[in-house]
């Protein structure tokens, strides 16, 4: 079949994006991450609970990256499904690709609700944006999603079917119809509402929140002296760097995810009876498209890191040249002596700027 699709300039965009685009997002993301890691996990760093949501991002980055995507390139380029090998293998795999891309997802949130407590409510920062709330976040976000997902381990094998009197092995595939219908209606709305749905959703609460408490801040410095109005000032442009940024990784989050769920969701229907080789290329390029898309959303947070936060840039630097800043990355969040909103918000734009 796949002889036959090749003259279809639609399977060849999509085997395209499989050899070359993918490399490229295994190493962009690969090297990303791990550096990530590697500054967010520095003594002046690891100590805070922003820098302990980072770093589990950046491991679920890493997990989906180097099962979904590596998979995928390894299949294409070298005719090797890595599911098709065991079938340990197959279930561990389906585990970790949809428990490692829910997983960034929900760390994401996290981090934000966190900026978001700091912002709107400075009086409860010390009490609850800790490391121990962290660990508890991270914790309790892993096993509800762990038992979410426990389905693949025990509904996805290997089974014999009998097709014109020959007795097949047919791997990877639902073990007993009640399942595979599972997997194929409801599956996809489950995780378009875990994987993109409601965390958008979440996400696009807490920036609104802080996007407000920044306005109502900015009008209460008016009326400051001088001097307190340069100071506001300052703090007004980290505050409006951290916003750009929170709403830049929104967005390009919201961007990259949504078609891969809303693909899984419609698949069943436009895809239920493909009969033309036309339209199977079509299915072939569309997937590509919504899977090269969802990695990338996991292959750039360093990016996007370092155009954003100048002291992340600066301990990138300090990274490969062994000179680093007196005063770490993620500071921990502090209330200033005058209890004042604005100067709070101050505070947590200079923890991540």
């Amino acid at each position: 079949m796949d002889s036959e699709l090749e003259s279809y300039i639609e399977y060849r965009v999509a085997i395209g994006l499989w050899k070359g685009v993918a490399p490229c997002l295994l190493v962009l993301g690969g090297v990303g991450n791990i550096l990530c890691i590697m500054i967010l996990t520095k003594k002046r760093s690891r100590g805070t609970s922003t820098a302990i949501y980072l770093t589990a991002l950046a491991i679920s980055d890493l997990l989906v990256l180097y099962t979904g995507l590596l998979r995928q390139w390894v299949k294409y380029q070298f005719e090797i499904d890595i599911r098709q090998l065991t079938e340990g293998g197959c279930k561990i795999h389906l585990f970790c690709v949809y428990f490692g891309t829910q997983c960034s997802s929900w760390f994401l949130v996290a981090v934000t609700a966190e900026r978001f407590i700091s912002a709107c409510f400075p009086h409860k920062v010390k009490m609850k944006c800790t490391q121990r709330t962290a660990g508890m976040v991270i914790t309790v976000i892993i096993i509800c999603l762990a038992i979410l997902n426990v389905h693949w381990l025990y509904g996805i094998g290997n089974m014999y079917v009998v097709k014109m009197n020959i007795t097949v092995l047919v791997k990877c595939e639902s073990l007993f119809k009640p399942y595979e219908n599972f997997i194929t209606y409801s599956w996809p709305w489950i995780d378009l509402c875990v994987f993109a749905l409601l965390p958008c959703c979440l996400l696009i609460i807490g920036n609104i929140g802080i996007i407000i408490n920044v306005v109502l801040s900015k009008k209460k410095s008016v009326t400051k002296v001088a001097p307190m109005q340069a100071m506001k000032r300052q703090a007004g442009n980290k505050t409006s760097h951290l916003t750009a940024m929170l709403l830049t990784i929104n967005f390009v989050f919201f961007l990259c995810v949504t078609p891969i769920s809303i693909y899984l969701i419609g698949e069943t229907h436009w895809y239920a009876n493909i009969e033309t080789n036309d339209r199977m290329a079509e299915s072939y390029m569309l997937w590509a498209i919504v899977n090269i898309l969802m990695y990338t959303n996991h292959s750039t947070n360093f990016l996007m890191y370092c155009l954003s936060g100048t002291r992340f840039r600066g301990e990138v630097k300090a990274l490969f040249t062994g000179n680093g800043n007196k005063r770490g990355l993620f500071t921990n969040f502090k209330t200033t002596r005058t209890i004042q909103v604005n100067d709070t918000i101050n505070t947590v734009a200079e923890s991540v700027a």
